[in-house]
């Protein structure tokens, strides 16, 4: 007899889809709604920028999200680079103290004022311009100015003005603080207040003589900052040794020193992380390494370090690591050495040499630090003790010796003194060549890891909300290009895949298709593949090192609120970021799984400057 089929397994397959379908729907909403949790995250950190604690929370969260996704080799790559730290700024005015934020460095000088501060009366000057300044007196004044000043403020400087306050203006953008840049290092405290705090002032200033206090501190630092990074193996086995690198910067940049949200500048991250999120679940057929640089704000110095690791010959790598340990060998001899009661009675060659060599650094350095002291004291007018001027030559005469036999018995003490003195720089030394040893570790990890593979594609997030554009741009203007060479692009074939990928990716999505086409000037920025605005991808370092190296990026955009304080997140257009984390990671996934993808895309950049 024949048997009777059962209908009940597909009759549970029937309601297990129907029950799925929610859940499908939901995900595309739920991934949609995370994207911009992420963003959130990040535009609500005052300050992100680069070695800030902001920064470092961003980083945290990061290698969270890496983790909660399932990424493999998770990790950080240090490094270190200077950065401009706001200790202290205030205005002192009527019994009130106010915060003000110092302006970034005039090249170098950061804005640095007496203890007792910089004392003079609040003067508004509007926008600086010859008229405005007729009958005011400004030489010894603390300057209030408009944000739409143009370039006017040098002349304040020229008068002799102690200091200058920027007033802060909701609609300011990142065009009136360019202008405001500087090659030039003034010794001019320059500062910025919010629109809140700019009226106030102005009204202040408008209506009474008022005597105001500037008292800023800032320093430079040299602080360790972190890449973080992971992995997703690819799961073709022919593939999967070929990597592909998808980066975003997470850090935040500013004019103004302590606040910089950079709301909009973190949608390339959020979209990355969307990103780690979708190809984790169903990853491509290559293996990605996903990077989140940061210094972006420091000359894409996050890229630069990465792509150095990356590309430097191993040898070199290894001589560094043999560099280091020697010289923290020398270190820790001197330090050992000066310990003893008389320095100087060593016998052993190598001792004395190393002896030798920090006393002569010591003394040198004790002359210089002496000589523009008592220059100091002739341009202030002040007499200089001739005790000074004794010791300085004392110094001098020490430092031009050739060997320890050559001192006579007048100088042994002061060399002795040289040596004990020398105890907390040595520390410091010390202190730092362990820095760089365990920022050249997490380099030469992440060196080893890469190695496993052969890197065959770079690609550089550089997106913002305020446009629903995207396309693909071989170069920014981190480097100069000569304008005068026709260029062809190294990467057309891949605009033809993506021109290609584009309607069928939003057909399956239901969503808007993004991509426009660059080869032919397809959008407003990214003819021929450059931008013509003044944008700095990460993709510029990877090109310039000769790597397959591009970026896709929102177009006829001019992100006029980048790198100012107002890149706040009422200023983000949620809509589009929405739109771009749900259109990229298909995008993502198929284009690193493509059969061609090792060839549609040249390295190298044509026509430098």
């Amino acid at each position: 007899m024949e048997k009777r089929r059962s209908v009940f397994p597909g009759f549970v397959v029937f309601i297990l889809l129907l029950a799925m379908l929610p859940t499908l729907g939901w995900t595309g909403e739920a991934s949609a709604q995370q994207v911009l949790d992420d963003l959130t995250f990040f535009g609500s950190i005052p300050d992100r920028s680069t070695g800030t604690s902001g920064s470092e929370q961003a980083a945290d969260y990061i290698l969270k999200a890496f983790e909660e996704a399932g990424l493999s080799n998770i990790g950080v790559q240090k490094f270190m680079t200077p950065i401009p730290e706001m200790l202290s700024a205030t205005l002192e005015i009527e019994g009130q103290t106010l915060e003000i934020h110092p302006w970034g460095p005039n090249l170098v000088y950061l804005p640095v004022t007496p203890e007792a501060g910089l004392r003079g009366p609040l003067v508004y000057v509007g926008t600086g311009d010859l008229d405005e300044l007729n009958g005011k007196e400004i030489e010894g004044s603390i300057i209030l100015m408009d944000m739409a000043s143009f370039d006017n403020w040098p002349r304040l400087y020229g008068l002799g003005a102690h200091a200058l306050i920027f007033l802060g203006n909701k609609e300011a953008n990142i065009g009136e603080f360019r202008q405001k840049e500087t090659p030039t290092p003034l010794a001019f405290p320059r500062f910025w207040v919010p629109p809140e705090t700019g009226e106030k002032l102005k009204a202040m200033a408008l209506d009474r003589t008022v005597e105001a206090v500037v008292k800023s501190k800032s320093q430079w630092q040299n602080k360790i900052v972190r890449n973080c990074y992971g992995f997703i193996p690819g799961k073709d086995p022919k593939l999967r040794k070929e990597l592909v690198v998808l980066d975003a910067f997470y850090d935040a940049s500013s004019a103004v020193l302590g606040t910089a949200p950079g709301a909009d500048e973190a949608t390339s991250i959020s979209v990355l992380l969307a990103a780690v999120r979708r190809l984790a679940q169903n990853p491509p057929d290559r293996s990605v390494l996903f990077l989140a640089t940061t210094g972006n704000g420091q000359s894409l110095a996050g890229m630069r370090q990465f792509i150095w690791s990356i590309t430097t010959r191993k040898k070199l790598l290894r001589n560094e690591a043999k560099e280091l340990q020697a010289k923290r060998k020398e270190v820790d001899r001197q330090l050992d050495l000066i310990r003893s009661a008389d320095p100087l009675s060593v016998q052993e060659p190598q001792d004395r040499a190393l002896l030798w060599e920090l006393l002569l650094e010591k003394a040198k350095d004790r002359t210089d630090a002496l000589t523009r002291e008592s220059q100091y004291r002739k341009m202030l007018g002040e007499d200089v003790a001739p005790e000074d001027i004794e010791a300085a030559r004392a110094f001098r005469r020490l430092s031009w010796l050739n060997d320890m036999e050559s001192m006579t018995p007048e100088q042994h003490p002061l060399a002795i003194q040289l040596l004990k003195e020398a105890a907390p720089d040595l520390k410091k030394v010390r202190k730092e060549l362990k820095d760089r040893r365990d920022v050249f570790n997490s380099t030469l990890s992440l060196r080893n890891i890469v190695d496993e593979y052969t890197p065959i594609f770079f690609l550089s997030l550089y997106l913002s909300s305020h446009s629903p554009h995207v396309g693909l741009v071989e170069m920014g203007d981190t480097y100069p290009v000569r304008g005068n060479v026709r260029r062809t692009m190294r990467a057309g074939r891949l605009v033809n895949l993506l021109n290609a990928m584009g309607p069928r990716i939003a057909r399956e999505s239901g969503l808007p298709n993004i991509l426009r086409d660059t080869t032919r000037g397809g959008g407003q920025e990214g003819g021929l593949g450059k931008s013509p605005a003044v944008h700095h991808p990460c993709c510029d370092v990877g090109a310039l090192a000769g790597l397959p190296a591009v970026s896709l990026m929102t177009l006829d955009d001019y992100r006029t609120h980048w790198s100012t304080p107002q890149d706040t997140l009422d200023r983000v257009h949620k809509g589009n970021v929405k739109m771009l984390a749900q259109f990229f990671p298909p995008l993502l996934g198929e284009l690193f799984s493509h059969p061609a993808l090792d060839t549609l895309a040249e390295g190298g950049i044509r026509g430098l400057a």
